[in-house]
């Protein structure tokens, strides 16, 4: 690695880190009784403050505008990394933005196969006010994408949110790395499973993110390839577990390894073929929960009988690394990895909290879904204290 190479990338990451919700900004949130109550902390207490510039009266803040200007945080915090990436090394910060592309396109697709396969026409949901809430802020999310700095989409944005048949959906997203997944399972009848299309588009995007990092000097992949293979394994038996646990019953070894394995992205790191063709094995939840717990490397660093699901462990998991590193480490592209997977957790956080006070839960039924919070962070803490970038 050039010394020095990634100097500047890690001072912004770190001073992006220290802007952070605290657990204390945590604490004051859940006594929210309102949307609008959120809104107005956020802007008058933390970092989130500059992106209610253009805002309205916050006393009227619904739930798509507040969800909406969290989100261009986000986006945001890519321009500024953007300005410190130069060359070839933008291709992989594309990768890791990419994927609010695929996040959309499968929103949308999701929308036009599954809710509204009768009349075969986006625009019939409207009338539905989650459906049309999706479908809007997924608009929102594209638009601020296409405006980032040296990042055009290649999603058409206005012919995807008006599609009325298959073959506008499919012009709507040509351009795009995915289009070809899109055409490959049209025929097949996969694409009216969504679950398997799913698959297999994440599977793609993360063997070209994999794929990617062979731009980077050997310590830079080493890092950031074992950051997405623990994602990957984490992925990987949370889809396990879906099958082999939920339908136990109804499916033999064979069938459930016939079911399951065109699911798993192709990647092995620490969960290794053999485990896999255990875990398709066991028949109920106790024994699945057993092996993992004493015969994975991860249930040996975190028992899964700590968390209510897979996909509860896989974020934790994830976020104790991740937190844990980017505040210490001195070298490496991968910080931009552990930055950007904390702030998405963040916000994922702020949107299941915004989401409780919307249905009236109280503090302590919305507590188990936020992660991290109970990390031990707060604004008191030494050397976290918001930084100015």
């Amino acid at each position: 690695m050039q010394l020095f190479k990634y100097e500047a990338v890690i001072a912004k990451c770190r001073a992006l880190y220290g802007k952070l919700l605290k657990a204390d900004d945590y604490e004051m949130l859940l006594k929210s009784t309102s949307i609008s109550e959120i809104a107005v902390y956020l802007r008058d207490r933390t970092a989130y403050a500059e992106f209610f510039s253009d805002a309205a009266d916050l006393k009227t803040m619904n739930r798509a505008k507040l969800e909406y200007y969290i989100r261009k945080s986000l986006i945001s915090d890519f321009v500024k990394i953007y300005r410190f990436i130069y060359g070839k090394e933008h291709h992989f910060i594309n990768l890791l933005l990419a994927r609010f592309e695929l996040e959309f396109i499968l929103k949308t697709w999701r929308h036009f196969v599954w809710l509204n396969r009768e009349n075969n026409s986006i625009n019939s949901i409207n009338g539905e006010d989650d459906n049309k809430y999706l479908l809007d802020v997924g608009v929102l999310e594209m638009q601020m994408i296409s405006m980032i700095y040296q990042y055009t989409s290649k999603i058409d944005i206005e012919a995807l949110k008006n599609v009325s048949n298959i073959g506008q959906f499919m012009e709507a997203i040509s351009k795009t790395n995915y289009f070809n997944i899109f055409e490959k399972y049209m025929g097949d009848g996969i694409s009216q499973d969504y679950t398997k299309l799913e698959a297999a588009i994440y599977n793609e995007y993360y063997r070209m993110l994999y794929d990617a990092v062979k731009i980077f000097d050997r310590d830079t992949q080493e890092k950031i390839r074992r950051l997405i293979s623990i994602e990957i394994d984490l992925i990987n038996l949370e889809r396990i577990s879906r099958i082999a646990v939920n339908f136990s019953e109804s499916l033999d070894a064979a069938d459930r390894s016939r079911e399951i394995m065109p699911l798993l992205v192709p990647i092995r790191f620490k969960l290794r073929a053999e485990n896999i063709q255990q875990l398709i094995t066991l028949e109920n939840k106790n024994d699945f929960l057993t092996y993992c717990d004493s015969e994975l490397y991860y249930g040996s660093k975190k028992s899964f009988r700590a968390y209510d699901t897979f996909e509860q462990y896989r974020r934790n998991f994830l976020y104790n690394i991740y937190r844990s590193g980017t505040s210490h480490t001195r070298s490496g592209l991968d910080v931009i990895i552990k930055y950007f997977f904390i702030k998405e957790t963040e916000i994922k956080n702020l949107f299941y909290l915004i989401e409780g006070i919307r249905y009236s839960m109280n503090s302590e039924e919305i507590r188990p879904y936020l992660i991290g919070v109970d990390y031990g962070y707060s604004s008191s803490d030494e050397g976290n204290e918001r930084g100015t970038v």
